[in-house]
């Protein structure tokens, strides 16, 4: 009504409407919800409230009864209430109504009780009455008998008065008894009648004692309704904490599972910032030619590496962006260093082994001499010198010891250090000091620019004249008839006993010290560019062997093992470097009637097979010995291959032919027109080109597919290792990848050549690789044509190009002097060096143990393997510095026990490392 009369409700069609949508947005449901609420009587709205709140299996304790009802009902009437408040009251209605029914059933129960008092106390009455008639029967048939016998028996009359008399008292006695039998119905009927006043007093008190019951049952089920409210209220807050418990304590589950998390995280990611550490160090030590330190740092990362755990998410993300095993394989075959000796003071000039390779001989600044032996162990010290030690030299018996001084002065020791004799003579500073092979002599090389040559006794037998500057050594070569000497002047020089020139060797700075090799056919040099040089001496080209990097500082001797498989160097660094032949050649083939173009293995790996310059095809066995020579060919052969089974043997060659021979060298087919061709992994088809054509064919000769698309000629096809694709070279500088049908898959083509080189190509043997070469550049493609990576020479151009057997690692071949093993990532990882010509085939073999080449000088070569087995490297590298782990004061405790070697002891007055 207030609403109607404030115009903000009119009435339309019956029925109460908002006036206008403005009106009905704030007058909404929410406003005349509040607004019933405020209109209730309190104690309803609160009880209507609470009722709304409560679960509904508690709500009826929270409705209303009784006289509360009637207010509300009375307050109701003629109110239009909302529906909340309708289904309130309908449910108090029906509760009440339950009430009410309750209590008339216990009124019913009430009067059935006093009904059976009532019925009871009627059967006593009924009983008593049942007596009293029972004794008048009597009585009156005594009565009746009594007459019969007066009118019967008249002759006994007085029998009959007796009987009469009896009679009478008997119905006397009858009359007594059933007058007893009264008194006593009466009796029990009060008693009967005052027991149903009990009942009723009874009933009357259960009555009020079942009212009583009936309110406090209410009550107590009011309290249980209650109490069975605050019970679940308390069971929903205790299991609202205990979820909020367990809540919790998942929470700080998760939070201390996130914690673990994190500090595995961050502890993979400190042990890989070590890793990485240790890589970036041995990178940067193998590029300032620090060999050990290089190999060191190398095989710590390995070692941290593997003590990280693997199955970590981190540690997998980490180590894609580490590159440890081309670093490790670099490290393991690229540094030669082996071992450094450092207990002199000051600089080391000269380090030499003794005859018997057991020993080694070092000068120092320090104005001393050491004997060491060959692990590290200082056994001597020669004193005596007045000035700096620069050379120092065994007898050829290995029982004395010539050393050169700055005091003008050489001496002979003998090797526990004691002087034999002195050599004088010279005006300057004496560089060098050495004995002839015999032993009987002596050549000395001093700063006063000569060298001469004295007895052991001391006495001078010829000079050498001839450079222009200081001498820094002089040695004998091994037959004793030559000597080798090396100058500031910047030349080394080979001469005979008498003083004689033969040779002049120039290329490095100046050259501090000359030595022959033992064969006498090389000579070794050191000198103040930090290296050490191999020389052919012989060589009309005076062509370099090897060249030993490393020092950081002069090199100031170096010197042959006895056995030719070693190199002592000694620098101002501080240090001696023992060093290896680089490579670890362990076979060498030898063919004096041309030179070989190419190599590979059998699939058994148990035959070498060569193709030679003079038109031969030759297959040997592992010993070196030829087992067979294939001839037919007129011209220059242009490839030769194995069958996958080993079985045959497949060459072509530049007389357009190619042939299918057996192992003992017989031909089993011949193709013409034909000038290249190889086998498909099964041995069943071959693939042939002609021109820019290639065919795939049978054994028999049948043609099964033309892969047509070159614009030039074709000059190599072959299978992929799968046999399902096929790879074509073509003068056209492109190779192209085809199916079996001869439908072309991809189109390889270096877009920045810009050369006349043609393109080389090969599958990788797990087919899914090809790498492809021109002039001094490779590229590494996948199947579909896209390049991967890339490797690079800046002068030198690729004559072979061949991947290992895991399609992991790239062996090349080039026309400078060395083989090269790569990752495919483009790192070099190692170098394989000893050809003194360029070098034209590098292969695998197909267990990728081994390595063979061939050369312009005349060999075949097999080397060892690149291994890249982590564990197998860290043997390695351990084994190559065993000595110096075992016996340099400098290596770290540490270091020594990651490759397993026994900590030093302290040494007196002076601390462990």
């Amino acid at each position: 009504m207030l609403l109607r009369l404030t115009g903000l409700v009119v009435r339309r069609d019956g029925r109460l409407m908002v006036y206008n949508p403005i009106y009905g947005a704030v007058f909404n449901q929410s406003w005349v919800s509040k607004a019933l609420a405020d209109m209730r009587p309190t104690f309803y709205a609160e009880a209507l409230r609470v009722w709304k709140e409560t679960d509904e299996g508690l709500r009826d304790s929270f409705l209303l009864r009784g006289q509360a009802l009637e207010e509300i009902e009375a307050w109701a009437k003629g109110k239009r209430l909302s529906d909340e408040d309708d289904r309130f009251l309908q449910s108090s209605r029906e509760v009440e109504k339950q009430a009410i029914a309750l209590s008339l059933e216990a009124e019913r129960l009430t009067n059935e009780r006093l009904n059976e008092a009532n019925e009871t106390l009627n059967r006593a009455n009924e009983t008593a009455k049942r007596r009293v008639r029972i004794g008048s029967l009597i009585l009156a048939g005594t009565l009746v008998a009594a007459v019969l016998v007066i009118f019967g028996a008249k002759a006994s009359v007085d029998e009959s008065d007796r009987k009469v008399a009896n009679t009478k008292k008997e119905a006397k006695e009858i009359t007594d008894i059933a007058n007893r039998d009264k008194d006593i119905a009466d009796s029990k009927a009060k008693a009967a009648d005052g027991r149903a006043k009990d009942a009723d007093e009874k009933i009357k008190k259960a009555a009020a004692e079942l009212k009583i019951a009936k309110v406090e049952m209410e009550k107590a089920k009011t309290d249980k309704e209650k109490a069975d409210s605050e019970v679940e209220r308390a069971r929903g807050e205790l299991a609202k904490l205990a979820d909020d418990a367990q809540a919790q304590l998942a929470s700080t589950k998760v939070e201390l599972d996130r914690a673990e998390e994190a500090r595995k995280r961050a502890s993979t990611q400190v042990a890989l910032a070590e890793v990485r550490l240790e890589s970036v160090n041995a990178k940067v030590a193998f590029l300032d030619n620090r060999g050990i330190e290089s190999l060191l740092f190398a095989l710590r990362s390995w070692d941290k590496l593997k003590k990280i755990e693997r199955n970590s998410t981190y540690y997998r993300q980490g180590i894609e962006h580490l590159d440890i095993l081309s670093i490790l394989q670099q490290a393991v075959y690229e540094v030669s260093e082996q071992n450094r000796l450092q207990r002199h003071t000051d600089i080391v000039w000269s380090a030499n082994f003794s005859p018997d390779g057991s020993k080694i001989v070092t000068a120092s600044d320090d104005k001393t001499s050491r004997v060491w032996d060959v692990n590290g162990n200082l056994i001597t010290e020669l004193k005596g010198h007045t000035g700096t030690v620069y050379s120092a030299n065994f007898s050829p018996d290995g029982s004395k010891i010539v050393t050169a001084s700055d005091d003008k002065t050489s001496r002979v020791w003998d090797v526990n250090g004691n002087l034999i004799t002195e050599l004088k003579g010279h005006t300057g500073t004496v560089y060098s000091a050495n004995f002839s092979p015999d032993g009987s002599k002596i050549v000395t090389a001093s700063d006063d620019k000569t060298s001469r040559v004295w007895d052991v006794n001391g006495n001078l037998i010829t000079e050498l004249k001839g450079h222009t500057g200081t001498v820094y050594s002089a040695n004998f070569s091994p037959d004793g008839s030559k000597i080798v000497t090396a100058s500031d002047d910047k030349t080394s020089r080979v001469w005979d006993v008498n003083g004689n020139l033969i040779k002049e060797l120039r290329g490095q700075d100046i050259f501090f010290n000359a030595n022959f090799s033992p064969d006498g056919r090389k000579v070794v040099t050191a000198s103040r560019d930090n290296t050490a040089q191999v020389w052919d001496f012989k060589s009309q080209r005076q062509a370099i062997v090897a060249k030993l990097n490393g020092h950081t500082d002069f090199v100031w001797s170096a010197s042959f093992s006895p056995d030719g498989n070693k190199i002592a160097t000694a620098s101002s660094d501080n240090t001696t470097r023992v060093w290896n032949i680089k490579g670890n050649q362990i076979l060498q083939f030898q063919d004096y009637s041309g030179f070989f173009t190419n190599a590979s293995f059998s699939p058994d790996n148990s035959k070498i097979l060569t193709v030679s310059s003079d038109k031969i095809v030759r297959l040997w066995n592992l010993r070196g010995n030829q087992i067979a020579i294939f001839k037919g060919h007129t011209s220059y052969i242009t490839s030769a291959s194995f069958s996958p089974d080993g079985s045959k043997i497949l060459t072509t060659s530049e007389d357009k032919t190619a042939i299918v021979w057996d192992l003992q060298g017989n031909q089993i087919n011949k193709f013409q027109g034909v000038t290249n061709a190889s086998f498909n992994p099964d041995g069943s088809k071959i693939v042939t080109i002609y021109n820019n054509t290639a065919q795939v064919l049978n054994l028999q000769g049948n043609q099964l597919a033309e892969l047509k698309g070159h614009t030039n000629r074709i000059y190599r096809a072959n299978f992929s290792p799968d046999g399902s694709k096929i790879l074509t070279i073509s003068a056209d500088k492109t190779a192209r990848i085809w199916d079996l049908q001869g439908n072309q898959i991809a189109e390889l083509k270096d877009s920045t050549s810009t050369g006349s080189d043609y393109i080389t190509a090969l599958f990788s043997p797990d087919s899914n690789k090809v790498i492809s070469y021109q002039g001094n550049r490779i590229i590494v493609w996948n199947i579909q044509g896209h390049q991967i990576t890339e490797l690079k020479e800046d002068t030198t151009r690729f004559h072979s190009v061949n991947f290992s057997p895991d399609s992991t690692k790239i062996v090349t071949a080039s026309n400078a002097l060395t083989v090269k093993v790569w990752n495919l990532q483009g790192k070099q990882i190692a170098r394989l060096n000893g050809h003194t010509g360029a070098v034209n085939s590098a292969h695998f073999s197909p267990d990728g143990s081994k390595i063979i080449t061939t050369s312009d000088d005349g060999t075949a070569r097999v080397w060892n393997g690149i291994e890249s087995d982590f564990d197998r490297l860290l043997i390695l590298g351990c084994n190559k510095l065993h000595d110096y782990l075992s016996t340099n004061p400098n290596a770290t405790d540490s270091d020594r026990q990651m490759c397993g070697i026994e900590t030093r002891k302290k040494e007196k007055g002076k601390n462990s490392d």
